[in-house]
């Protein structure tokens, strides 16, 4: 069983068996209730139908009275309880169902929007269960998942390394250890993402490390202050202000405000309050009138295009140079307030090198999709 708690989620290591798993406590859902439904749902329906649904036909198929429709991918048994197999990039197919439990396979895989605008109502009208499974790749939507409802009382997280199931045998375990780097065992074995994933420019480890650090004023006083202010562009993003003084680094102030000139009275606040030696405030979009209002008030202000070209012609853009320098910042010393949002944003870009041989950071937009 899954628990009591009406919602669950389970990082899962890779072999680990967990679509056999769900498929099980499927099965046993609805034999042991009448007129149950349910439904597995996997990123894609053909990935559906090789991997859930045909071992469910066949094994269903041992039941005397139980139906199967290979169209629809759907059994129903003899009590009038019905499984239905999907696929998250078939979402009309889903909507409009009603299911008192739904499993879902590699959760990290789906279309961002089919949980919350999909799957979610489909359990509100029978109080339905959901469960969320997958095998960590990084940071990804399962991981995120996982950080922002691990204390959150009806939801059950678990992580499943292969340490923990016997899933594998120990001589089995060293050889997929020495097919793997020690990084990508650490994220698919035991899952532990803040191993890193390829790509990825910040691992979860230099993060919780600078999480951990501390200082006293005397080994930071000497160095200049500085405050930087990142702009909201649309509705759901948020507007940060945040201040450094050489290793050192204190709580950001994160908020939300559609009046730019709300915006810059807050970051003037903070600047006097702060008094730093330098103000950074980004200029693009909707910056650009929060600049003019803070010099309108006075307050000197150095404007950041985030799309400019980088100083150092190894990067693509300012913005990549900038998170590199942040990169290195952390690795020499540098000191977090611990958040657990902080960490999710600085450990969500990936970067590459460009067709013209320049480091370029994943953009926003595609880290949003």
């Amino acid at each position: 069983g899954l628990g009591k708690k009406r919602f669950g989620l389970a990082c899962c290591h890779r072999r680990m068996g967990k679509t056999v798993a769900a498929r099980m406590e499927l099965v046993h859902r609805a034999l042991s209730q009448t007129k149950f439904e349910g439904a597995y749902i996997a990123p894609f329906l053909s990935q559906a139908r090789r991997v859930f649904w045909n071992p469910l036909r066949e094994m269903s198929m041992l039941i005397p009275g139980t139906e199967c429709k290979e169209v629809e991918m759907m059994v129903r048994f003899p009590n009038g309880s019905t499984i239905r197999c999907l696929g998250a990039d078939n979402a009309d197919s889903i909507r409009g169902l009603g299911f008192d439990f739904v499993v879902g396979d590699e959760f990290a895989d789906w279309e961002p929007t089919v949980l919350p605008m999909v799957v979610m109502p489909t359990l509100a009208g029978r109080e339905g269960g959901l469960f969320l499974l997958g095998t960590p790749k990084g940071i990804d939507p399962l991981t995120e998942m996982y950080e922002k409802q691990k204390t959150n009382p009806d939801w059950s997280c678990w992580k499943f390394t292969v340490d923990d199931t016997n899933a594998l045998t120990r001589q089995e375990i060293e050889v997929m250890r020495s097919a793997m780097t020690p990084a990508t065992f650490r994220l698919e074995m035991m899952c532990d993402w803040d191993a890193g994933s390829p790509g990825q420019l910040i691992p979860g480890d230099i993060v919780e490390a600078a999480f951990k650090r501390t200082y006293e004023y005397e080994q930071y006083r000497l160095h200049a202050r500085v405050m930087g202010c990142d702009i909201a562009r649309q509705g759901d993003d948020r507007s940060c202000i945040f201040r450094r003084q050489g290793p050192m680094a204190w709580d950001p102030i994160v908020f939300q405000e559609t009046s730019l000139m709300v915006t810059a009275r807050t970051i003037s606040e903070q600047y006097f309050q702060f008094k730093p030696d330098a103000l950074f405030v980004d200029g693009g979009g909707v910056g650009a009138g929060v600049v003019d209002s803070l010099r309108d008030m006075g307050v000197p202000v150095i404007e950041i295009q985030f799309g400019a070209k980088a100083g150092d012609p190894r990067f693509y853009n300012s913005r990549s140079e900038m998170w590199f320098n942040m990169y290195h910042w952390l690795r020499s010393g540098g000191r977090l307030h611990p958040s657990p949002d902080l960490k999710m944003d600085l450990t969500g870009p990936t970067h590459w090198t460009n067709d013209k041989g320049q480091t370029q950071l994943e953009s926003k937009d595609d880290m949003k999709k």
